[in-house]
């Protein structure tokens, strides 16, 4: 029988857990996907900067909060957009993340997301 875990060996493990979880860069697509002829298989993420945040600041609305109000809602959407299109390094041309798969790019909005949440 597999003896219980001590709370703090509980908290060691999620710490190492998130640790290595934020160490994390790369959202990868399931496969390649091209640009105007340029080949992306994933994106090369960096973390937002304070002023950065701040100047989206609708980006850390809750899920929770936003899924109770459609304007708030379509307000956090629109700033996380836009924060996440800064906060991917390997771009060859900024307009080449509208131009990539959903998935992917829902990818790298989670990963912003869960990063200044």
């Amino acid at each position: 029988m597999a003896k219980e875990k001590s709370p703090e060996e509980l908290a060691k493990e999620y710490r190492d857990y998130m640790r290595a979880e934020f160490v994390k860069k790369d959202v990868e697509g399931v496969e390649p996907w091209y640009v105007d002829s340029h080949e992306y298989t994933k994106y090369v993420m960096r973390y937002p900067t304070w002023t950065e945040t701040i100047a989206h600041i609708n980006a850390t609305i809750s899920e929770e909060e936003a899924a109770k109000d459609p304007e708030k809602a379509k307000r956090r959407l629109d700033a996380l957009i836009k924060l996440t299109k800064a906060c991917v390094t390997n771009l060859k041309s900024p307009s080449d993340f509208d131009k990539a798969p959903f998935y992917v790019n829902k990818a790298a909005m989670d990963w912003v997301s869960l990063r200044i949440g």
